[in-house]
């Protein structure tokens, strides 16, 4: 619970604990596609929309019902306060495991008292690294596109500013660079980052064993932030959509 305080001060960071007891981490920012005045996709109907935009459904969102109200049934959202509150109503062994928590209905109304506030920084433009060490970055769970659905996601997922593709000839993985808040005291700010680099956080934000992360240490990768340099790596040619029938993909 002490690393999910933690992580609450890197910028997009959203520790969240869902109805049925399980702990996930959310990356929170505004599409680049998003128009700032209007609050409509700028994309929206061409061609550089992605089909998962393209056929989901606005009416049964479940990011809608979790992030677009204050407070949701569905989840719990958490700032460092409001972890520091969940240790002090858990009960531990003298081991630190966890004993005992409050039914969810006492921790809803609990959390309701400490309302969430989402800080929001504007993004950093990072310059390119030779390699992970020059930059901090958190690393994700890896995986190569094998089929069209994995190519509308990458799609998506690189349509929110910070995320790239860190790509190799033997792994690719999603990244986030490591922006802790400027609210954060510096000494607290180098403690983070200290934390990061001896991989504290492994256990929560990686997926990536010994060897996979040996190889992007070793600086032999390719940092990818725009969607065409994907199909250009692996040599696929994504779909076009009739104007006339945006939901039907062209192959």
């Amino acid at each position: 619970m002490l690393l999910m305080a933690d992580l609450c001060w890197f910028e997009g960071l959203v520790p969240a604990l869902k109805d049925d007891g399980q702990w996930q981490l959310f990356y929170h920012a505004d599409c680049r596609f998003l128009h700032s005045v209007t609050g409509k996709c700028s994309i929206h109907g061409t061609s550089q929309q992605t089909g998962i935009c393209r056929n989901y459904s606005p009416y049964d969102c479940w990011y809608e019902k979790a992030f677009r109200t204050t407070e949701t049934n569905m989840l719990i959202r958490f700032t460092s306060e409001r972890v520091e509150k969940l240790i002090e109503m858990t009960v531990f062994d003298d081991e630190g495991v966890v004993q005992s928590v409050p039914p969810w209905n006492v921790l809803q109304r609990t959390f309701s008292e400490l309302p969430y506030a989402r800080t929001v920084e504007p993004a950093v433009q990072m310059p390119v690294a030779k390699s992970v060490n020059d930059e901090l970055l958190f690393l994700l769970p890896p995986g190569k596109p094998r089929r069209q659905e994995h190519l509308e996601l990458i799609k998506f997922r690189l349509g929110f500013p910070g995320i790239m593709l860190m790509v190799s000839p033997s792994l690719w993985c999603f990244a986030l660079p490591a922006l802790v808040k400027s609210m954060v005291p510096e000494n607290f700010r180098k403690i983070l980052l200290q934390r990061l680099e001896a991989g504290v956080y492994d256990a929560i934000i990686m997926g990536l064993s010994e060897w996979e992360r040996a190889v992007l240490h070793a600086g032999n990768f390719q940092r990818i932030t725009h969607y065409g340099a994907v199909t250009q790596q692996i040599g696929i040619i994504p779909p076009k959509y009739d104007p006339d029938n945006p939901g039907i993909a062209i192959y």
